[in-house]
């Protein structure tokens, strides 16, 4: 890519400072349960410039194989964030897709047009009965191109705006490494199942700091998802294969392996797609180190019954949930809020209103602020 392009992109960027250290300060509150003065609520806004560059026809394999391709398609959301005065953080990572730490374990990565990268292969059982977690990760799988985009960022924008590659969680991981035959495993040899989550426990830990090392990054802070700014526990994990199991395969091979994992890091918070009731429950309940929760399909979740017992755990809930069909702006902010009863904890919204405009940004906005008064 035309370093030039890069450089009137990068001249979009601006950050209100002010307002990002009063967003940081409102996340913070809510990740050490107490008041804010407003919660949180994050969005981004539209970056009309980048029509300019509709032309440019940029696949997934481009943005693999050149680094400023990567920046260019992350700096737009920023560029949103930055514009909307939300309390969206604005940050970019090495975007690597889901198979990242798994690759640390000697599989190939595969780099499709459409897609981010999937693997091409899995490892066998004698393999990984067979494999130790190195000393030093730097060099294993895609942690040199992560390195790399993690410098080349913070170089090209200045310190505080990455934020790590796709994590994902031991037992994510270990699905990622073994393949669909871990369901079987887990009914046959439930030993050989803990070694391989003991396995990718450590290198979620390796990686993370490591990651963390090189962006200058607290273990227990940090940004996330061109959104967040995790205050009280510095990593996310994603449970989404988790949610295929049973609630004692849940409880023996999910939430001990999470706790493991995101301890060294003051906890974190979990994401998952679908839905187990279990492991909600597990979540809420028997994993301390979680402090938050975000769904991937929110319309399967009852939030009115959901908010009350994360406040009474001291966690929250972070993204939205879908806006009825007749709901206007008012009724749909009244009804996310109606749970909490007032209290300004609990809670991190993410979209849910047309905020496509600095006006409309600013209505919504004033919005919640009013609503909370």
């Amino acid at each position: 890519m035309d370093a030039r392009i890069i450089d009137d992109v990068i001249g979009l960027f601006k950050v209100d400072r002010p307002r990002l250290d009063a967003a940081k300060a409102r996340h913070d509150a809510v990740w050490h349960d107490r008041p804010a003065d407003f919660l949180p609520f994050c969005f981004d806004t539209a970056a009309p410039e980048r029509q300019i560059y509709a032309h440019l026809k940029l696949d997934m394999t481009d943005e693999f194989n050149d680094i400023d391709v990567m920046l260019f398609n992350g700096l737009w959301g920023m560029i949103g964030a930055a514009r909307s005065g939300s309390d969206a953080v604005p940050s970019i990572r090495p975007n690597l897709g889901t198979c990242f730490v798994a690759t640390m374990f000697g599989l190939q990565p595969e780099v499709l047009p459409h897609v981010l990268p999937w693997l091409k292969n899995r490892l066998t059982r004698p393999q990984i009965e067979a494999f130790s977690v190195p000393r030093d990760v730097a060099g294993c799988g895609l942690m040199p191109r992560a390195i790399e985009c993690l410098q080349y960022f913070a170089r090209r924008l200045g310190p505080g705006f990455t934020y790590l590659a796709d994590t994902q969680s031991p037992f994510d991981i270990a699905h990622l490494v073994r393949g669909d035959d871990i369901f079987f495993d887990i009914h046959d040899d439930p030993p050989f199942v803990h070694h391989l989550l003991r396995l990718t426990t450590r290198m979620y830990i390796k990686a993370t700091k490591l990651m963390k090392q090189v962006s200058r990054e607290p273990l227990s802070r940090g940004n996330h998802g061109n959104s967040l700014w995790m205050g009280n526990g510095g990593v996310r994990a994603c449970e989404d294969t988790s949610t295929l199991l049973a609630p004692a395969a849940v409880d023996e091979f999910v939430i001990p392996y999470l706790q493991q994992a995101i301890e060294p890091f003051g906890g974190g918070w979990v994401h998952y797609c679908g839905n187990n009731a279990r492991l909600l429950d597990a979540l809420i309940d028997d994993a301390p180190a979680v402090r938050g929760i975000n769904f991937g399909n929110p319309e399967r979740h009852d939030h009115a019954a959901l908010l009350p017992r994360l406040l009474a755990k001291g966690k929250f809930y972070v993204g939205g949930w879908p806006k009825k069909p007749d709901e206007n702006d008012r009724q749909y902010l009244s009804r996310i809020l109606a749970p909490l009863q007032g209290e300004r904890r609990g809670l991190i919204l993410q979209g849910g209103l047309d905020c496509s405009t600095p006006e409309k940004a600013a209505a919504a906005m004033e919005l919640w602020h009013e609503l909370q008064r």
